[in-house]
């Protein structure tokens, strides 16, 4: 039975603050619950994540259900940690050709992600093969996406993995929204040129 207390790894300085809940009914008697929250040391209240759970369960609800109605047999957080997942995106970018990839770190000046990963492609067709590939590997190592923005032809894309925010530019939008210049206070963990 996943809880989301576990998230807070069993410390009991940190607290929780839920964000959105959204429930999810694919079919019927299943459901899915997707809880993002935010974790915070109560010492020093600083952020620490923003992190999502998925919980996932059949049963019966006919009004107010009871807590023997619902099962919840798992529970899917993310299995990366943030630095993780955005090395992971640089790594994808730079095999496919992505240009000026840059890892800022974000952690304590956004209480929305702790990474963006910003890139440049040539084109709408590299913006979308990126996204294609960038979205492809983060499934495959555990990182759902739970947003997404824009479209290659607009130049232009955001990947949401949570903790990690990936954006994918064409060079005039880049240079237009300068999100480097906006975000200067972060620290570059990479710049591959």
């Amino acid at each position: 039975m996943g809880r989301l207390g576990d998230c807070v790894n069993g410390d009991p300085s940190c607290r929780l603050s839920i964000i959105a809940i959204e429930f999810i009914i694919p079919k019927e008697n299943e459901l899915t619950i997707r809880v993002n929250f935010t974790r915070k040391s109560r010492g020093s209240c600083r952020q620490l994540s923003l992190s999502s759970v998925n919980i996932h369960g059949t049963g019966t609800v006919n009004s107010a259900p009871s807590s023997s109605q619902l099962q919840f047999p798992s529970r899917e957080v993310n299995a990366l940690n943030s630095a993780d997942a955005a090395q992971l995106a640089v790594a994808v970018a730079s095999e496919k050709l992505a240009e000026d990839i840059v890892m800022l770190d974000l952690r304590g000046l956004a209480p929305f992600a702790d990474y963006f990963v910003i890139m440049s492609a040539g084109s709408s067709r590299q913006i979308e093969a990126l996204e294609d590939d960038i979205t492809r590997a983060m499934k495959d190592a555990g990182v759902s996406r739970f947003h997404r923005e824009g479209t290659p032809a607009s130049g232009w894309i955001l990947l949401d993995f949570s903790d990690v925010i990936v954006h994918i530019f064409g060079p005039e939008e880049r240079e237009f929204y300068e999100l480097e210049r906006l975000w200067g206070q972060a620290a570059q963990v990479v710049r591959i040129l």
